[in-house]
């Protein structure tokens, strides 16, 4: 486990969701650029993101 400060660890890892809406892939919600996101077809989609390693989570 690590244990030191990391401003945001879903930078760049793979990401996955149940549909999409308008092109807006789920790897675009962790890319870092703020004029980016994912976008869903349907109020019920997830989203999920595998952070490859395990990491104590504060705020989100």
């Amino acid at each position: 486990m690590s244990m030191f400060a990391v401003s945001n660890v879903a930078l760049d890892k793979p990401a996955i969701q149940t549909d999409t809406a308008r092109g807006f892939e789920s790897k675009l919600a962790g890319d870092g650029d703020t004029a980016t996101c994912s976008t869903a077809a349907s109020t019920s989609s997830e989203w999920e993101s595998d952070l490859e390693d395990y990491y104590p989570i504060s705020t989100i």
